[in-house]
């Protein structure tokens, strides 16, 4: 090439490089006195690299008027703005992107009103959005508010449209919050439409929520296909909603609204919302305990990210249909916890037991269980008295003491007397079983005469024998009644009191390994009553078949002490510990 051509190609490359400059400098020139335009009367900054002509400022509106991306900021020194930003492209197919940058929208207006005359509007309009697809994503702390009844964001067609979408998500950084206040916080202008009005709105349908944290009101009665995939968020209302992944923590639902669950932990504080699945099945909520470094769970296999701390009690919420199921808690060091999960009628029953703090509206009143195994009458032992014959029943389900209710004596236990003891709900559970009176009574002296006809007919075993004891006492003969009765003279003479002794009974072959659910053993008698005491916790009344006993419970760990207790009228009580192997 020669020099006068490479000499002339640099002219040409600087000549075109001023023209671009110049013409960018023209281009913000333009657009910043647009900005400035905009930023006279809402204290807000709205701009556009890609669509500049599409914003258009009237009357304390921002419209954004073309498919394109903008940012939505403070102007410098102000706080909040009440004006409102309007997405008007209505039928016109495209996307618009909307940035916001560290904003507080908080409209205050006396000429929109809605279908009940209320004057107000939203901070964000989604005006007839039927063919345009929006996504609002939220930088720092934003701030949206709607006046009176109207949405924070307010997205409608006309009846029977289907609409384009809206999807709303953070900018990236660990404090992105979006903060919605007003009658909800997405959706319509009101949760109830006026039948009578001409014109009826509804909710446009493709509302999509993609992580991030979102507070405030995010009831959306009436819209359809309304989604939260992933994210923490503190709600007040909620309403028709999938959630398929997540923290979704709410108040209560909206009125008549249905939850469709997927996955994610969802807790509903302070009223029941009925929860269904893709199917229109019922689901049942189920507590589990969890915390710190949750990264989700699998429920029968199918993981779906979700955290838990103090705010959701520390614990998760999944939803299940009746039946048997597993939950699998993931945690971030590598760890996994099993749940097991079957159902005695409407009741969740956990394979191991836990303790958990259920909603108050999720608890079931036990004041319709039936109780059983308390007597009429207890003999004073001295002791303070602890029945473990006590049973109580809801709808077929048997109640774990410690785990399901707790028994109260009320401190009348101990002296003779009677006593009415407090069957209370706790857990799952609430209210108070109906209970029965008990008397403890001390046992009195029975003094049986020697011609008695119980012992008239009886013959001296050692009558002729020189086996025969030598006599002790004040010249008393020690004498000996059948089946291991004894009879004990206090006196001289034929006189004297009658003590009877009991019957022992034995216990064999007691197995409580480690890692085993259950204990067993064989007493020598049959119809006893075999109560079992593991560690710390209170006695069980274990299943007695014939002269073989079973007892089901966690599982055993090494060392841990077993005492087990056997009673039946009429014999010696029998209380041997042992110790896990």
């Amino acid at each position: 090439m020669a020099k006068h051509d490479i000499k002339f190609g640099f002219v040409q490359t600087a000549r075109t490089l001023l023209s671009l400059m110049l013409w960018q400098m023209v281009f913000m020139l333009f657009s910043a006195e647009g900005m400035a335009a905009a930023q006279v009367e809402g204290n807000l900054v709205v701009s556009s690299n890609t669509t500049p002509d599409g914003i258009n400022y009237q009357g304390h509106i921002y419209y954004i008027e073309k498919p394109g991306t903008y940012t939505v900021s403070m102007a410098e020194g102000a706080d909040y703005t009440r004006d409102v930003i309007m997405v008007e492209t209505s039928y016109t197919e495209g996307e618009v992107n909307i940035l916001l940058d560290n904003v507080s929208i908080y409209p205050k207006y006396d000429w929109i009103y809605d279908t009940a005359g209320n004057y107000g509007a939203p901070a964000i309009w989604l005006w007839h959005n039927e063919k345009t697809n929006v996504n609002i994503t939220y930088k720092g702390e934003c701030n949206l508010k709607g006046q009176n009844t109207w949405s924070a964001i307010n997205k409608y067609v006309a009846s029977g449209v289907t609409g384009g979408t809206l999807t709303i998500r953070p900018y990236g950084g660990e404090d992105d919050i979006l903060k919605l206040e007003g009658g909800h916080g997405i959706g319509h202008i009101r949760d109830e439409y006026d039948e009578k009005s001409t014109y009826e709105y509804f909710c446009s349908d493709n509302v999509l929520v993609e992580g991030g944290k979102i507070t405030g009101g995010m009831g959306a009665a009436g819209v359809r296909n309304y989604r939260i995939e992933g994210g923490f968020h503190e709600i007040t209302d909620i309403g028709d909603v999938t959630i398929g992944s997540g923290t979704v923590i709410a108040d209560g639902p909206c009125k008549d609204a249905c939850v469709t669950y997927i996955g994610g932990n969802f807790y509903c504080k302070n009223k029941e919302v009925p929860v269904k699945n893709t199917k229109g099945e019922r689901l049942y909520q189920v507590v589990l305990p969890a915390g710190f470094g949750l990264t989700g769970m699998q429920i029968d296999g199918t993981f779906s990210p979700c955290e838990a701390d103090k705010k959701t009690e520390n614990q998760v919420y999944p939803y299940m249909t009746k039946g048997n199921h597993t939950v699998t808690l993931c945690y971030d060091d590598g760890r996994k916890e099993d749940f097991h999960i079957s159902f005695k009628g409407d009741k969740p029953i956990i394979q191991e037991p836990v303790e958990a703090v259920y909603p108050k509206w999720a608890l079931l009143d036990i004041s319709k269980a039936t109780v059983t195994g308390i007597p009429d009458e207890v003999k004073f032992t001295g002791k303070r008295i602890i029945l473990d014959t006590i049973k109580v029943v809801l709808d077929g389900y048997e109640l774990i003491e410690g785990t399901d209710y707790v028994v109260d004596y009320n401190d009348k236990n101990l002296e003779e007397g009677s006593c009415t003891p407090s069957i209370k709900g706790i857990n799952s559970f609430k209210g108070y079983a109906k209970s029965k009176q008990f008397k403890i009574v001390r046992e009195k002296e029975v003094n049986i005469p020697d011609d008695s006809p119980a012992y008239t007919d009886w013959k001296d075993p050692y009558e002729g024998s020189s086996d025969k004891p030598a006599k002790s006492g004040r010249g008393q003969a020690e004498t000996r009644y059948p089946e291991e009765e004894k009879k004990t003279g206090t006196g001289g003479g034929s006189g004297g009191s009658t003590a009877i002794t009991q019957k022992t009974i034995t216990l064999s072959g007691v197995k409580c390994k480690k890692g085993s659910k259950k204990i067993t053993g064989k007493v020598s008698e049959e119809g006893v009553t075999v109560s079992v005491k593991v560690g710390k916790k209170k006695y069980k009344q274990a299943t007695v078949k014939g002269k073989k006993f079973t007892l089901k419970t966690g599982k055993l760990k090494k060392k841990t002490k077993i005492t087990i207790k056997v009673t039946k009228s009429g014999c010696k009580t029998l209380k041997k510990t042992f110790k896990v192997k």
